[in-house]
């Protein structure tokens, strides 16, 4: 089994730490949440963006394993233009980061086939892709990762 390069792995920990869905856990979008649309939005999310942060806390483990000291990242400045804004409109752009994250982490599990860990996380991301996809509508949710 290939050692899993530690600063792509770092790499991995960030776009997970600092994603979309994490920004959006801390700056909640406008929705008025009497709807149960806008409920069930708001559980999917959160049960969501709890998913993801243990995938970023199974990679901080890794890192700390080996050794490693972790860059936490921040977040991009782009996320700031996105205060303000309705949840509909929000979801697409959490589907869209997604989408990319996921991308990501098939390209490390391609680079890196007996990873479980990275695996596991790319199978996680992936579910939490289709729920965000279940709720922002039928375009979206018609667009696949493959």
């Amino acid at each position: 089994m290939a050692e899993i390069d530690p600063q792509q792995l770092n790499s991995l920990f960030v776009r997970l730490h600092r994603s979309l869905l994490q920004y959006v856990g801390e700056c909640w979008p406008w929705s008025d949440e009497v709807s149960e649309e806008d409920k069930h939005a708001r559980h999917v999310l959160t049960q969501s963006l709890a998913s993801q942060r243990r995938s970023a806390d199974q990679l901080a483990n890794a890192l700390e394993q080996i050794g490693w000291v972790i860059s936490f990242g921040g977040y991009p400045t782009a996320f700031t233009d996105l205060q303000y804004l309705s949840l509909k409109y929000l979801l697409k752009q959490v589907v869209i980061s997604q989408m990319e994250i996921v991308k990501s982490f098939d390209k490390a599990t391609s680079v890196y086939p007996d990873s479980p860990l990275l695996k596991h996380i790319a199978d996680s991301e992936r579910s939490i892709l289709q729920a965000v996809q279940n709720l922002s509508g039928p375009k979206l949710a018609v667009a696949t990762v493959s």
